[in-house]
């Protein structure tokens, strides 16, 4: 797997892909915000994906699906760093849902804490994803928007998550995972 990684890594876009989704509402967002998501941490100019935050209602809240790992993970109380985005604060969890607080756009300050960080997807910017797993299991969650331009055959990584071959592109998403 290794001496694959050195292969792929150079030549494999980077998506989002959210196992097992729970919708997370982040209140007190202050302002709009663009996520700009390089393809290619080491390579710039290969593009990148965006997405904007706005705030919505009394609350300025926006809506992301997370991980239900991740908020199991984190403790109320906790700030997590929404990768290139934002700090929240976790206020509430339950089975299907979770609750935060914006708190910062400071990386340097989530650094210093070594807070976790972790992948989400806008609400209504995403699409039903199935990765098949090497003993034929398969994991069931939600790919970003942007994956919809993929091709068959195309070689990606989901971020933390493991490398995966594109299958099929329709109204869901179905790839083959190869590893980590």
């Amino acid at each position: 797997y290794a001496y694959n990684r050195k292969i792929l890594d150079p030549t494999a876009d980077r998506y989002f892909f959210v196992h097992n989704p729970i919708e997370l509402t982040v209140k007190q967002i202050p302002k709009v915000f663009m996520a700009r998501l390089h393809l290619h941490p080491d390579q710039p100019e290969r593009g990148f994906r965006e997405y904007t935050i706005k705030p919505q209602g009394d609350k300025n809240s926006a809506g992301f699906w997370v991980s239900k790992k991740d908020v199991d993970d984190s403790k109320i109380g906790n700030i997590i760093r929404l990768m290139e985005l934002f700090n929240i604060e976790i206020e509430s969890v339950n089975a299907y849902s979770a609750q935060a607080s914006f708190i910062s756009e400071s990386y340097e300050e989530v650094r210093k804490t070594k807070s976790q960080l972790i992948h989400w997807i806008p609400v209504g910017e995403d699409m039903p994803c199935q990765v098949v797993m090497p003993d034929a299991t398969v994991a069931e969650g939600i790919a970003e928007s942007a994956c919809k331009q993929l091709k068959p055959n195309s070689i990606i990584q989901f971020e933390r998550f493991g490398f995966v071959r594109i299958d099929k592109v329709n109204t869901k998403l179905t790839a083959y995972y190869a590893h980590k």
